[in-house]
């Protein structure tokens, strides 16, 4: 079963924090990438949205899903060209999305 996020403040503030981390990243990058460059610059806030997720199964995929998916809708800064297989931050391989900076 599949938990879906729901709009809080710290993932909410995190976003806020995209076009700075897009910023640093090279002109393709994947996911996982952006997902650990984000929580290296913002721990605190990284931590905040795992906390309100601690009561579920899978505070990380519930968080790292929504950061991508929240990435997505900001066309201003990337553009979503694919996916790929690489390392999460737990080093287990899977599925992420490539993206392209824009401009």
């Amino acid at each position: 079963r599949k938990e879906i996020a729901m709009p809080q403040p710290a993932l909410n503030a995190l976003e806020g924090k995209f076009p700075e981390i897009v910023a640093r990243m090279k002109g393709y990058f994947d996911s996982h990438d952006f997902i650990l460059k984000l929580a290296q610059a913002h721990q605190q806030l990284y931590v905040a949205a795992l906390a309100a997720y601690a009561d579920k199964d899978y505070p990380f995929q519930i968080v790292h899903g929504e950061i991508a998916r929240r990435l997505l809708h900001h066309p201003e800064l990337v553009t979503k060209v694919g996916e790929n297989t690489s390392e999460d931050i737990f080093h287990q391989k899977s599925s992420a999305t490539v993206w392209r900076k824009v401009g």
